[in-house]
């Protein structure tokens, strides 16, 4: 399956995000999602890969005591999933046992599209 991660800056697939300090790429199955993230547009496939969904996610973050509490709790299926992938201590968890999370997320103007947030380096190939 062919992916898609756009941007403005350099990348190298095989570092570590320099904006962000870890391995943490963004790739979506649209193009057009893609390109409305950057001008440049990288092609990409996914080797073997373990991925975490959304379900996956909030149970290791409860596991870790990482999710918020009460109103401002995050579930899988809540528009601010999104919120939860984002946080490094979520993203180090999810780590120990798969290499990224594949969710359903949205773009600027709403609209879902799958998001897959690869977080081990080695598995993307351009």
């Amino acid at each position: 399956m062919t992916l898609f991660h756009g941007t403005d800056s350099d990348i190298d697939f095989s570092q570590v995000n320099p904006e962000r300090g870890r391995y943490d790429v963004c790739l979506t199955d649209d193009e057009d999602v893609a390109a409305g993230y950057g001008e440049t547009v990288h092609a990409v496939t996914l080797g073997r890969v373990a991925l975490a969904d959304a379900e996956q996610v909030v149970e290791i973050a409860d596991a870790h005591g990482l999710n918020r509490e009460g109103h401002e709790r995050i579930e899988a299926d809540s528009p601010y999933f999104y919120l939860l992938a984002d946080e490094p201590a979520v993203q180090d968890a999810v780590a120990e046992e798969f290499d990224g999370i594949e969710y359903e997320d949205e773009d600027w103007n709403n609209e879902v599209h799958t998001c897959y947030r690869i977080f081990k380096p080695g598995v993307i190939r351009c």
